[in-house]
């Protein structure tokens, strides 16, 4: 192999992004800056792709409770889209914050 696939190129960018919203450090890719500091920085991205075709935003909903808490990743891989393991703890705690 003497180049790297565009595809490969991108989720290696991706998974910097994700690095940088899990950490809340300072990250550089390719000698820039990334402009994420925190997780809500890395939720802003999808945010912003989704509400561009909408009319009212998506409900956002964060929250830091302390240095610990969870963003879902199967076999070291971003679950953006979920799966049944996901819709589970989702389904249980949207239950009880929309109403």
């Amino acid at each position: 192999m003497t180049e790297l696939d565009n595809d490969v190129v991108a989720l290696m960018s991706k998974r910097v992004l994700e690095i940088a919203g899990c950490l809340g450090k300072t990250v550089d890719l390719n000698g820039k800056q990334v402009p994420i500091k925190s997780f809500s920085d890395y939720v802003d991205l999808y945010l912003s792709v989704a509400n561009k075709s909408r009319t009212e935003p998506l409900p956002r909903m964060t929250e830091k409770v302390n240095g610990r808490w969870e963003v879902r990743f199967v076999n070291s891989i971003a679950t953006i889209k979920g799966g049944t393991h996901v819709d589970y703890v989702t389904n249980q705690v949207t239950k009880y914050n929309i109403m």
